[in-house]
């Protein structure tokens, strides 16, 4: 929905339509009004668990910090044995497609999830058919100060923060986001880490505009 909006050193005097949400702001937060919001749409956490044989070691799992995950179960079925220990596996994502194939001890990311498999221990070792599944949970839906550096959903712009907002332990606050507009680069705020130009185009996707103070402009060589 639209809102009407008090124009102050938020808002850019270049006026553009103002889209506005709600996020629910997690607990333990202090977030002031301008702040960048993601919101936890996955769980970090990554359940792996192999059948049929015994790896080396344990297989782990991350979130792609570009392209966000599906909840649910992804994989890695065994298709062939290479040099006893090793195997050749073909990854499906939760909905039974076909997202690339994963070799033993060789970084596999695709569909939004990133791992290496392991060889497995010498004495029960990888045949045809043998899996590892990876099970990804849904996240809190909370909202947090965007973070680039996460793949849980946080790293993805919702929107901009349009009051400030704290919550203790175990609280969470219901706010006003704006989802479009034109905002003022220095007014804007994110994760520690995070450079608020370097999100220029990602913000503009989602027709989220910025005119840039001096500073911000020297920062980018305009």
């Amino acid at each position: 929905m639209s809102t009407d909006v008090t124009r102050d050193n938020l808002y850019s005097p270049n006026q553009f339509p103002v889209v506005s949400g709600e996020a629910e702001i997690a607990a333990s937060q202090t977030l002031a009004r301008g702040c960048l919001i993601g919101k936890q749409t996955l769980d970090d956490t990554i359940t792996v668990t192999p059948t049929g044989f015994t790896p080396a070691t344990t297989a782990t799992a991350a979130l792609d910090t570009t392209v966000l995950a599906k909840v649910g179960t992804y994989t890695a079925t065994c298709v062939a044995v290479v040099d006893t220990t090793g195997g050749v596996f073909q990854v499906t994502d939760p909905d039974g497609l076909n997202i690339g194939v994963a070799y033993t001890t060789v970084e596999f990311n695709g569909g939004g999830l990133v791992f290496t498999l392991p060889v497995s221990n010498g004495s029960d070792d990888y045949a045809v058919g043998d899996t590892y599944e990876f099970a990804v949970a849904a996240g809190d839906g909370y909202g947090y100060p965007l973070d680039t550096a996460n793949g849980d959903g946080t790293n993805k712009i919702f929107g901009v923060l349009l009051r400030s907002s704290t919550t203790g332990v175990g609280e969470t606050d219901v706010c006003p986001v704006a989802k479009t507009g034109r905002f003022m680069s220095q007014a804007l705020t994110a994760a520690s880490g995070v450079t608020i130009t370097d999100l220029i185009d990602a913000l503009e996707e989602k027709n989220i505009y910025l005119d840039l103070s001096d500073a911000d402009n020297d920062l980018i060589g305009g």
